[in-house]
């Protein structure tokens, strides 16, 4: 028998298959091990039980009787309702044929009592697209089992394998429609869990919640990036932090390898390490006391220990201090675009006839002596 279905009932899994006999051209039968079903306990312990007589009963109640079928990939008991659920994949009045088994998708919902005695039967909507059928389906989490999903799966001949969800009612009311599973795959299991509840206590590192008398711990949280917050008056910490800002959005974007361009090198590749930046405050008062002084040449080493800059000369005072930034730091980084740096990393003698225009560094640095 191969599963094609799982549920659980009290303290044992059921494990069942087709539910359909295997006939010849002819019609005769020539095995039923599809109408076995495994009870299987919780120490694993298994036991085989013949079905014949379930499956018999479900099809004929529905109208199939032999030669016509039901083939079963989705059946499940509820124990809020006392009773068995079937939602048939396939649902044929004449006898199995390959090919034209391939639009016998069915919309029933069938179900019956504990014991088989009592059986219900509704229409899911209306059946459209015979080509899909049920594969599985879960009763939605408090909804005390009256809301289902389902997925529908289609597998035609010369075409990709598709799969579809829907949800509707137990009376067959639908309240979401087939929607189309991204790729060209079968799935043949769905299961639903409840959101976490939102938690109370959060620190730094982690959270501990005490819910319902279950104690789980939360994944650890990533600090805040810290914000600009200088002593200069000169500059305000909304200025910094559109400095910050601009430097680590670049920095995002050359990083990722997709979008900047390197001239005459193509796309830049991605980084291999590329820092976020923080804002430091030591180099906001070298690079002000240089600006102050209206220098237009950069300063010797030993005037900024530890720290190499960049100069940028905007000869329009029409503009804002916020225009003067955006101004200075896209031209420092339209280098990489004007210049290009080599796509393979190579560091030619030539490189050092580019006077300003080199690049000296890529991706695993903390400062830039040429911004790119």
């Amino acid at each position: 028998m191969k599963t094609e279905w799982l549920t659980v009932k009290g303290s044992f899994l059921y494990a069942g298959g087709h539910g359909v006999e295997y006939r010849d051209k002819n019609g005769s039968v020539v095995n039923e091990d599809q109408m076995w079903i495994k009870v299987i306990s919780k120490t694993g312990e298994v036991r085989s039980v013949n079905w014949k007589d379930v499956y018999t009963k479900v099809r004929d109640f529905a109208g199939f009787p032999a030669p016509g079928y039901l083939t079963h990939e989705a059946v499940h008991w509820s124990e809020v309702h006392k009773k068995w659920f079937f939602l048939p994949r396939k649902a044929s009045t004449t006898m199995y044929d390959e090919k034209a088994d391939q639009t016998k998708g069915t919309n029933l919902l069938i179900t019956a009592d504990e014991n088989f005695k009592s059986f219900e039967i509704v229409k899911v909507g209306v059946n459209n697209h015979p080509e899909r059928g049920f594969s599985a389906f879960v009763f939605v989490p408090g909804t005390k089992d009256s809301i289902i999903v389902a997925l529908k799966s289609k597998e035609v001949d010369g075409e990709d394998p598709e799969s579809f969800v829907t949800v509707f009612d137990i009376r067959g009311n639908i309240i979401m429609a087939d929607q189309k599973l991204g790729g060209s795959y079968k799935f043949e299991g769905i299961f639903l869990t409840k959101r976490p509840e939102p938690t109370s206590t959060v620190s730094s590192s982690s959270s501990s919640v005490s819910t319902k008398g279950t104690t789980s711990t939360a994944a650890p949280t990533r600090r805040p990036w810290p914000k600009p917050n200088c002593g200069n008056p000169r500059l305000t910490n909304g200025l910094r932090n559109l400095f910050l800002h601009m430097h680590n959005r670049f920095r995002s974007n050359l990083a990722k390898g997709q979008t900047e361009r390197s001239n005459g090198w193509g796309i830049a590749p991605p980084a291999t390490l590329m820092y976020r930046m923080k804002y430091s405050c030591a180099a906001e008062s070298f690079a002000q006391q240089h600006a102050g002084s209206c220098v237009a040449r950069h300063l010797p080493q030993h005037a900024m220990p530890g720290y190499k800059e960049n100069i940028h000369i905007l000869r329009n005072v029409q503009t804002t201090r916020e225009g003067a930034i955006q101004n200075a730091l896209t031209s420092w980084w339209s280098e990489l675009a004007r210049f290009g740096m080599r796509s393979n990393m190579m560091f030619y003698n030539s490189e050092f006839q580019r006077g300003n225009r080199n690049v000296l560094s890529w991706s695993k640095v903390k400062r830039w002596r040429r911004y790119i």
